[in-house]
């Protein structure tokens, strides 16, 4: 494989995990193939606590120094997303700003964490944002988003203004094993909020069966979409474990499932008062 990143069909992407949730396992999950260039970037924690609702704050973490708090970025393509009962899916791109490492300001009240907060994710078709609003209360949003093996580039869909812009470069290495920091943050369950409620969901990407390999990455942000994002460039270094490619099948826990996710324990991703 040469240093360019190369697209590989869905075909020959991992199979939607099911063993990984075991007896969780529903045919109201959510199930697809995902394509990501996925980044971690440190930030000061003042900043990462700006992304963060009323009710939330940030959890002890190990990844970064205790002033500092990691920000995960996902450019992702997405390939035949559905319910699992559904043989027939959708393909679109989407972009995930993922805060890990948080946990309820009143905990003694709520599940325990840590989650993972995601204050922002650009989408280019409009039916899985309103699929993820509604049933996940994901704070999804529709951008001009162009993805090539090399480039991934997200603008304003209303203006045309640059938001985010990335060059990715290959190693051509490949990986049996996640960056231990990044597999973390990718195992957090996710928390959400509706007006009245939380809510709480969990991914499975099948870390250990997907195709991870280690990249860099070139990223700027162009402008502060959410409240603390800072603005410039950062350079992601794939001998660091910053950065990696990763080709999984996933399955996300679904809206309408009477069990509880299995990680951790006691979480349920219905509604839970505030």
């Amino acid at each position: 494989m040469s240093a360019r990143l190369k697209r590989r069909s869905t075909s020959g992407s991992v199979p939607a995990p099911v063993a990984a949730v075991g007896a969780t396992a529903s045919r109201l999950d959510f199930v697809g193939d995902l394509d990501a260039a996925i980044g971690l970037v440190a930030v000061p924690a003042d900043r990462a606590s700006a992304m963060l609702p009323s009710g939330l704050r940030l959890a002890p973490q190990s990844v970064m120094p205790e002033d500092q708090h990691p920000l995960l970025f996902m450019l992702g393509r997405q390939r035949n997303v559905r319910l699992a009962l559904s043989s027939g899916g959708i393909d679109y791109l989407e972009f995930i700003l993922a805060v890990p490492f948080v946990e309820h300001e009143r905990p003694e009240r709520h599940p325990r964490g840590p989650f993972g907060w995601l204050p922002c994710l650009f989408l280019d078709r409009r039916l899985p944002i309103v699929a993820g609003r509604l049933l996940l209360a994901y704070a999804k949003r529709r951008a001009a988003i162009s993805s090539t093996d090399e480039t991934y580039r997200i603008a304003c869909a209303r203006t045309g203004a640059p938001l985010l812009s990335a060059r990715l470069a290959g190693t051509g290495a490949s990986s049996n094993e996640c960056p231990r920091p990044i597999a973390e943050l990718l195992q957090l369950p996710v928390i959400s909020r509706r007006t009245y409620a939380w809510r709480y969901s969990v991914a499975d990407l099948a870390l250990d069966r997907a195709a991870i390999e280690p990249i860099g990455i070139d990223l700027t942000i162009e402008h502060a979409f959410v409240p603390g994002l800072p603005t410039g460039s950062f350079a992601l270094d794939a001998k660091r474990g910053q950065a990696i490619r990763l080709r999984t099948g996933w399955r996300l826990t679904g809206p309408c499932a009477r069990r509880s996710p299995p990680r951790p324990s006691g979480l349920d991703n219905r509604t839970q008062k505030q």
